[in-house]
């Protein structure tokens, strides 16, 4: 976090169009109009802009920061662009909410368990318990 600033986040954000087009021609084959591809053009050069004369963005860790927070940009486009892929080949959005969730619970099972280590994890508050009954059911 001391290496994510607020315009570190709001900055790439412009660029997720950009980038659903390029990932949607990479991934699902399609293709783009000149006259929306000619539209994306102000917003590459504006994000280049804002990113060139940001003053947090100067030095290791404001490039790494920006770094981050396109690299998160770009997964946000690959994942909407293979939910739509998905959503086509008949899998309901409840369907996909349930998978995708699968999925990050077995990509982030091992890491939690590798970083909590020995000492396990904190136990949470009563309450919480309560909360997350409630939201697993109301899927």
């Amino acid at each position: 976090l001391p290496y994510h600033t607020t315009p570190h986040h709001t900055t790439p954000l412009p660029s997720a169009p950009l980038f659903t087009v390029c990932f949607a021609w990479l991934i699902l084959q399609e293709r783009t109009s000149v006259r929306i591809m000619a539209s994306l053009i102000p917003v590459v050069v504006g994000l280049v802009l804002a990113s060139g004369t940001e003053e947090s963005m100067v030095g290791r860790t404001g490039v790494l920061g920006f770094s981050a927070a396109l690299f998160n940009n770009c997964l946000d486009c690959v994942s909407n662009v293979v939910s739509k892929k998905l959503m086509a080949e008949n899998l309901s959005p409840s369907e996909l909410q349930f998978y995708s969730g699968l999925i990050a619970v077995a990509m982030q099972l091992p890491l939690s368990l590798l970083v909590s280590g020995r000492q396990g994890f904190p136990t949470p508050p009563q309450h919480l318990w309560s909360i997350i009954c409630v939201d697993a059911v109301s899927c």
